[in-house]
């Protein structure tokens, strides 16, 4: 028994460091100037919004990705009546911190001042899966806790092969099989909020106004026109045109590229390899 119990230890020592060497890939490596960010911050206050916006993007064009920073780009954005810009920045923010009521708030006040209605659509299966997850964790924290349950589940069925012959081992087995099943939900969510980001990426309408065509470069209009803080589904892009979606596929065409913003990324050129 004390060997079983010695082994059982080693094994969780080594699944513990595999789970920590994980957390260290998936958690994000750079923090953002800390004194740039209060330089921002007090133009914000003193109600400089041209500059303070100019800082905060120079930090997100680095490769900064931060709740705090795309929240603050999005008030300084509200404050400058750029009701889409400030669309764009509170949909990152919320990515990154989907629990953060405040942020959903100012979302949904920007969208109220732009004049946006946000259409009711049943969800496809593709999307009930990713809002498994996505309500209340990001990506990465949807991975860490693939990888939490992975450990878990791991770690039981292997006590209960170690114990087999013991009266505690349909308990081990019992719950591997429900954390297995946990994790199997996890993973479904996570690969599904892959593939909509990879295939599907949100967008969001910057320009004022833009009409539809129905070929990249068509002067001819489809006689719909989206206004500015709009979401959209990015489908593909052919040179300096995008072809999107409204949400439900309730309409359909193409715009300029410059029109357009993806959310997922704060690329000022949108790359969809389709």
């Amino acid at each position: 028994m004390k060997r079983k119990i010695a082994l059982l230890l080693l094994v969780s020592i080594a699944l513990v460091i595999t789970v920590i060497a994980g957390f260290q890939l998936l958690l994000p490596k750079s923090q953002a100037d800390e004194a740039a960010i209060s330089a921002a911050n007090n133009l914000y206050e003193t109600g400089h919004y041209s500059e303070a916006v100019q800082i905060y993007e120079q930090l997100i064009d680095q490769g900064y990705r931060d709740s705090a920073i795309f929240y603050n780009l999005g008030n300084t954005y509200f404050q400058q009546k750029d009701y889409a810009r400030a669309i764009l920045n509170y949909r990152r923010a919320s990515l990154l911190e989907p629990r953060d009521q405040q942020i959903q708030d100012n979302l949904e006040l920007a969208q109220e001042r732009a004049n946006i209605e946000m259409l009711v659509i049943a969800p496809g299966p593709l999307s009930v899966t990713a809002d498994l997850t996505g309500r209340w964790l990001n990506l990465n924290e949807t991975a860490i806790l693939a990888t939490i349950l992975w450990f878990i589940a791991g770690l039981l069925f292997f006590s209960w092969r170690l114990f087999s012959n013991e009266d505690s081992a349909s308990t081990f087995r019992n719950v591997g099989f429900g954390f297995t099943f946990l994790l199997l939900l996890v993973m479904v969510s996570l690969g599904g909020r892959l593939l909509i980001e990879k295939n599907n990426p949100e967008g969001i309408v910057v320009a004022p106004v833009v009409a539809l065509r129905d070929e990249p470069g068509d002067q001819n209009t489809t006689g719909i026109e989206i206004k500015a803080g709009a979401p959209v589904d990015l489908l593909e892009q052919r040179g300096d045109w995008i072809h999107l979606s409204g949400p439900g596929d309730s309409f359909n065409g193409w715009v300029p590229a410059s029109s357009i913003e993806t959310v997922a990324s704060s690329q000022r050129e949108i790359d969809l390899n389709i």
